[in-house]
């Protein structure tokens, strides 16, 4: 191969070298704008691209994805994906007992919640627990009081006072015949560890992300491969017969002017 194309060669590879890696696969569309805007909170950009069968791809730097994915399991992204009450009361043939139609409705009814729960703002994660007693529930939901436990998840940056009240309404209210003093809630908050501030991670050349103490290396990797190139073209200048002649035109006037100054001083020494 020519030496011109092995310089070429190489700078393709180094510039190769800042390819994405994947984060996560087969997303939903709303799942991937919560990943993108989480992340961009914390300065890491994420690439959307879109898969043959309708789901979606993100992709970070490489040095960013470990991060990326710390945050993700702090913030339980992607979020759950909930069943709505057609999926758990599907319209079949056969009769259900008492008993599995009450789990089945328990069951419907957190999904539900949970799922109203987690659009709350700054709200992460929400896990809610319904006990409705009684074998006839259905016929008589006034005989014993329900139950429900809330455990909600919520970033440390979001002010969440006052919510609980909020809270407890909502799933009291949901459910029905429940006493406020039969819903508990625990509260918990979620602050990412974003590793050694001295490590943090820095844009640079053509959008590279690279942890601030290997700047040196980076500028280094990235300077070489068009320095060689720079200098590759100033020889094949200086080869050009155009140039050549030009510059030995340029040295012989030149040559000329100094033996001409050099007369006069001479003769003005005389």
């Amino acid at each position: 191969m020519p030496r011109p194309r092995r310089l070429l060669a190489i700078a393709a590879l180094v510039l190769l070298a800042g390819c994405n890696d994947t984060l996560r696969s087969n997303l939903s569309e709303r799942q991937a704008n919560e990943i993108m805007a989480m992340l961009q909170q914390h300065r890491i950009t994420a690439t959307p691209e879109r898969e043959r069968d309708g789901s979606w791809r993100l992709e970070v730097a490489p040095d960013r994805r470990e991060l990326a994915i710390e945050l993700l399991n702090a913030y339980e992204l992607p979020g759950q994906t909930y069943s709505d009450m057609l999926q758990i009361f599907p319209k079949e043939g056969f009769m259900s007992s008492p008993v599995e139609e009450r789990a089945r409705y328990q069951y419907g009814l957190a999904q539900e919640l949970e799922k109203t729960l987690s659009h709350m703002e700054g709200v992460v994660l929400a896990r809610v627990h319904v006990t409705i007693p009684g074998r006839e529930f259905l016929k008589d939901a006034s005989s014993q009081p329900a139950s429900a436990s809330i455990f909600v998840k919520y970033r440390s940056d979001m002010s969440m006072a006052g919510k609980e009240e909020d809270i407890r309404d909502l799933v009291a209210h949901s459910i029905g015949n429940i006493p406020h003093e039969n819903v508990s809630i625990m509260m918990s908050p979620v602050t990412p560890k974003l590793g050694n501030p001295a490590a943090r991670i820095r844009s640079g050349w053509f959008g590279v992300h690279y942890r601030e103490g290997n700047w040196l290396t980076v500028t280094l990797l990235y300077s070489l491969p068009w320095l060689a190139i720079l200098a590759w073209l100033a020889w094949r200048a200086w080869r050009w017969p155009a140039w050549r002649g030009w510059h030995a035109r340029l040295s012989a006037r030149r040559g000329q002017v100094d033996s001409t100054e050099g007369y006069y001083t001479r003769a003005e020494k005389r």
